[in-house]
């Protein structure tokens, strides 16, 4: 946009020049004194052949191709503003959340901003992030877009007290409330990256229990056929995030989880720093192929199959340290009807 106002200055100046040129050179003098003469002679039609028809003509051309110019110009600009706003629209943030993190005495914000896609009308969301820079302004360090969503909700924060680190959860839901977006990031040493993210999740909510993120969604019990009117199930999973220290030992926010037999759990986490699990008696694989939630092949799935409790230990492959979960599971239906 500034680029486009630098361009309409020049071309004003220009015109403004061109226009004092025309005028400077135009014969004023001669002008005047054949009017003084008219005058004097009576008011007599001046003679065509006292001007200098040819000058006249000059100038008249060029001044109308001075100004066919100059509208011209002006038509291009307006033209370029309409298509820009026709492929780009996006104004006030609709939604501002601060984050601050407890390991750090800065703050940053969260902006959601209504955005259409070039040549759409659509509610799509853009989540922006800005961190604090010098003299007290601001720069972009993270954004995602949220397709055929307009209402942002609450964002959670997890700490790592350990490692100086967090997890930040980014969500979103559309009108009706039928489906939504999240986003989990990881926060460390002033970078944000990418741990998981989720689109169009049926029936979605999010929410942070005892330091893990709990995911439910509603899956249809049939799922060839596919319509608003079949039963939907009910699935809970319990997302656990970790992360490293600079000497690879791995880092968690909580101790301990309570969950219901038939729930499930997915530790995630940088995939640059890769894990096990220990076996578990109460905790079984996930079976992929006939789960309809689908997830990155990289993260660990468990499924709650039998109740009691144990620890379970998360590893790093490459070495280092170890850490431990008490596993609480209770007795429950494996899935809940949505009524």
């Amino acid at each position: 946009m500034r680029k486009d106002k630098d361009d309409m200055e020049k071309l004003l100046l220009r015109a403004k020049k061109d226009a004092n040129k025309f005028f400077s050179s135009f014969p004023y003098a001669n002008f005047n004194k054949d009017v003084h003469y008219n005058l004097e002679k009576g008011r007599k039609p001046i003679p065509i052949k006292s001007l200098n028809y040819k000058l006249c003509l000059k100038y008249s051309v060029l001044g109308i191709c001075f100004l066919l110019f100059l509208i011209g110009a002006i038509y291009k600009y307006n033209k370029n503003s309409f298509v820009r706003d026709k492929m780009v629209s996006m104004g006030e943030p609709v939604s501002q959340q601060m984050l601050k993190f407890e390991e750090e005495n800065i703050y940053q914000w969260l902006h959601f901003f209504k955005i259409n896609k070039p040549y759409q009308k659509d509610n799509n969301l853009l989540a922006v992030i800005w961190s604090p820079i010098n003299n007290g302004d601001f720069e972009m360090v993270y954004s995602s877009m949220f397709e055929n969503s307009s209402r942002p909700l609450p964002v959670h924060i997890i700490g790592f007290p350990e490692n100086r680190s967090s997890i930040i959860i980014i969500s979103s839901k559309n009108d009706e409330g039928k489906y939504i977006h999240y986003r989990i990031i990881s926060y460390k040493d002033n970078r944000f990256l990418t741990y998981f993210e989720q689109n169009y999740v049926a029936g979605g909510k999010i929410e942070v229990v005892d330091g893990a993120i709990k995911e439910t969604r509603l899956v249809p019990n049939n799922y060839v056929e596919k319509n608003d009117d079949q039963d939907m199930s009910k699935i809970v999973t319990y997302y656990i995030p970790y992360q490293s220290d600079k000497w690879g030992n791995i880092t968690l926010p909580l101790e301990k989880l309570n969950m219901n037999k038939g729930e499930h759990i997915a530790i995630i986490g940088d995939e640059s720093v890769p894990i096990e699990i220990s076996d578990s008696k109460l905790l079984l694989s996930w079976d992929r192929e006939s789960s309809l939630v689908r997830l990155n092949n990289d993260i660990k799935h468990l499924y709650a199959g039998n109740s009691g409790n144990e620890y379970i230990y998360i590893k790093p492959v490459n070495g280092g340290i170890s850490k431990r979960i008490f596993i609480n599971v209770i007795d429950g239906d494996e899935t809940e009807k949505e009524k």
